[in-house]
C-alpha cells in the first residue's frame, strides 16, 4: 500500500451520489453484491451442469499441461488484438470453436456483453439493414442497439405473427435478434419457425446462445447447430460464463462478418485482448463440456422433477398456490411470480417476493428476487436456477417453502 494521505471524493459529487443512492434505496430495489452463503443450496447461479460446484473444472485445469504453452501463461495480452495483443493461441482456438459450433469463422471476446456490443455496433455500419428483436432480448443487445444508433424495432415475445408483421413492413434487409433460451423467463425461442420466416423475407437470424450453450445440441454445442443446414443464420453468440463455468465468449459467423467486427466492433477494438490464462481455462472447459453427458442427463432429471412437482402443487390448488405463478420450462431457468390479482400494488408484490425469498434463505435455500428495471414491474419474480446437483428433496423444499412463505407473509399482513 502507498503511504500517503487519502483524499476524499469532492463533497459536491459525494452529496449527489448519496442523494441518488438514497432515492434508489427508497424504491426497495437497491442492488448489492451477493455470494452464496456457506452451507446453502444453490438455486441462483448459472452453474447449470455443476462444473464449478463439483470441482470438475478445477480438477481438469490443474491437470492441464500449462507448461506446454508459451511463456507468461498467467500474463495478459498486453494490448488490444489490433495493436499488440494478438495471441497465436486465440487464433487457433477460434478455428476449433468455429468447427465445434458449426460456423465458418469465429471471434473471441472477454465476455458475452462485449461480444453483443461488438457484433451490433459493427452491423450498425451497414446502411441497408433493419434490426428487429424480441422484446425480452438481453440488456447487452439493447445497449448495442443504442450504441449503434441504427434503426431497430421489437416484436412481442416469441410471437411469430408479430415478427411476420414487422418483416412485412421492413424496407431493408431484416436482422432478427433472439435468445435461444431466455435468461429470465427460461422459455425457448421457436427457432425453426423464426428461421423459416427470416429466410422468407431474405433476412438473417442472430441467436444469443448464452443459456443454451453447454446444455443443448450435440456435446453441448447449442441449439443453432440444428439450423445450420437451412441457411439464414447470421451469427450465434456462445458465452462461457454460464454452463461452462468459465470466462469469455465467442461469436460464430461468416468470415466477412468476423472482419466487420474486427474493423467496427467498438468493444473489440477498444479493449485489451483476452489473456492466455482465460484462453487456457476456456479450452479446458470445452473439453469438460464435451464429455459432460452424465451432467446433462442429471440436469434434465432435475428439470423433470421441478415440472412434475409444480404440476402436483397446482393440482392441490391451495390458496397459497393460487397466489403464485410457477413456470414449467424445459430449461434450467424457472420462475416464481405473484399473480396480479393476489396483490393490490407493486409494493405489496415486492414485499411478498422478498418475504418468500427470505423464508427460503432461512431454510438454507439460496434464491434471489429479481425486480424492476431488470424485468418489468408486472414480471418481478424469484428466479430459480436448476442444476445437475440439485436433489429431488431440495426441489420439493423450494416449492413447499414458497407456499409456507406466502402463508407467513399473508398472516403478517
Amino acid at each position: 500500500m502507498l503511504d500517503r494521505e487519502t483524499k476524499n471524493t469532492p463533497a459536491p459529487l459525494d452529496a449527489l451520489v448519496t442523494e441518488r443512492l438514497k432515492a434508489q434505496e427508497e424504491t426497495g430495489v437497491y442492488r448489492r453484491l451477493r455470494a452464496i452463503p456457506e452451507g446453502h443450496v444453490d438455486f441462483a447461479s448459472n452453474d447449470y451442469l455443476g462444473l464449478i460446484q463439483s470441482g470438475a473444472l478445477e480438477a481438469a485445469f490443474r491437470a492441464h499441461p500449462l507448461h506446454a504453452h508459451p511463456h507468461h501463461v498467467h500474463s495478459g495480452a498486453g494490448g488490444s488484438r489490433l495493436i499488440s495483443g494478438e495471441l497465436p493461441e486465440a487464433a487457433s482456438f477460434e478455428r476449433e470453436l468455429a468447427e465445434f459450433h458449426g460456423g465458418e469463422s469465429a471471434l473471441i471476446f472477454s465476455s458475452g456483453y462485449d461480444a453483443n456490443l461488438a457484433l451490433i455496433t459493427a452491423l450498425g455500419q451497414l446502411g441497408g439493414v433493419q434490426m428487429i428483436y424480441d422484446e425480452k432480448i438481453h440488456a447487452s443487445m439493447r445497449d448495442g442497439f443504442r450504441l449503434a444508433r441504427c434503426r431497430s424495432a421489437h416484436f412481442r415475445h416469441n410471437s411469430l405473427r408479430d415478427l411476420e408483421a414487422h418483416l412485412e413492413r421492413s424496407e431493408k434487409i431484416p436482422l432478427v435478434f433472439v435468445e435461444s433460451t431466455y435468461s429470465m423467463d427460461g422459455d425457448c425461442a421457436p427457432l425453426p419457425e423464426i428461421q423459416a420466416l427470416v429466410l422468407r423475407f431474405g433476412g438473417s437470424l442472430i441467436i444469443d446462445e448464452a443459456h443454451s450453450t453447454g446444455i443443448s445440441g450435440e456435446m453441448g454445442c447449442g441449439r443453432t447447430s440444428e439450423l445450420l443446414g437451412n441457411g439464414g443464420i447470421g451469427a450465434a453468440i456462445h458465452t462461457w460464463g454460464k454452463a461452462f463455468g468459465s470466462q469469455g465468449a465467442v461469436v460464430c459467423c461468416s468470415s466477412p462478418l468476423r472482419e466487420l467486427m474486427v474493423n467496427f466492433g467498438r468493444s473489440f477494438i477498444y479493449t485489451t485482448g483476452i489473456s492466455r490464462l482465460h484462453l487456457s481455462g476456456a479450452r479446458v472447459a470445452y473439453r469438460v463440456i464435451q464429455q459432460a453427458e452424465e451432467a446433462r442427463r442429471a440436469l434434465a432429471q432435475t428439470i423433470s422433477t421441478w415440472n412434475r412437482e409444480v404440476a402436483a402443487a397446482l393440482s392441490g390448488a391451495s390458496s397459497e398456490v393460487q397466489a403464485i405463478e410457477f413456470s414449467q420450462n424445459e430449461s434450467p431457468i424457472q420462475y416464481i411470480r405473484v399473480r396480479s390479482e393476489a396483490v393490490s400494488s407493486g409494493e405489496e408484490r415486492r414485499t411478498l417476493l422478498k418475504g418468500v425469498a427470505e423464508h427460503l434463505l432461512q431454510d438454507t435455500l439460496y434464491v434471489v428476487p429479481i425486480f424492476h428495471p431488470t424485468v418489468s414491474h408486472t414480471e418481478e419474480m424469484i428466479r430459480i436456477s436448476l442444476h445437475a446437483f440439485n436433489s429431488e428433496d431440495e426441489v420439493k423444499r423450494v416449492l413447499n417453502g414458497v407456499q409456507e412463505g406466502v402463508r407467513q407473509e399473508k398472516n403478517e399482513t
